[in-house]
């Protein structure tokens, strides 16, 4: 079964990708790619909170590590999320790196599923540590 956004670009000239689908094209799936991105949102997530708090790394690593050591060490986070960043950089990894390996529904279902974890995590601890924060996380399309 394809996503939905290929039913409706079968056609098209264009990639095209709806909210955290994978992209689409002619027809095709490509869960590689949005794999990859799962992982960047979660990424991007991580070193937006890191900076929030005055913190900076300068690699991908850098973030994942000090993500668990000032916020699911202390227990800010839940050791859940710490696990799905670092679940979804070794699924980015192998989607990047390993093109002999398949990256089908089920790995993206899981890359998707650890960033919505690690992502409403991030987003209940700046709603109570800021609560005057207006956030625009919306997980609802996801």
């Amino acid at each position: 079964m394809t996503p939905d956004c290929c039913s409706r670009s079968a056609n098209s000239t264009r990639p095209r990708a709806s909210g955290w689908q994978p992209i689409c094209w002619r027809g095709k799936v490509f869960f590689r790619q949005a794999t990859t991105r799962a992982y960047f949102a979660a990424f991007h997530a991580a070193q937006g909170l890191l900076s929030a708090h005055g913190l900076q790394a300068s690699a991908h690593e850098g973030v994942q590590r000090l993500f668990g050591l000032h916020f699911v060490m202390p227990g800010f986070l839940s050791k859940e999320a710490g696990r799905a960043l670092s679940a979804l950089q070794a699924r980015r990894n192998e989607a990047d790196d390993r093109l002999v390996v398949d990256v089908d529904r089920s790995t993206w279902q899981a890359a998707r599923s650890e960033t919505l974890c690690e992502v409403a995590a991030i987003g209940q601890h700046l709603a109570t540590a800021w609560p005057q924060l207006k956030l625009g996380i919306d997980l609802g399309k996801a």
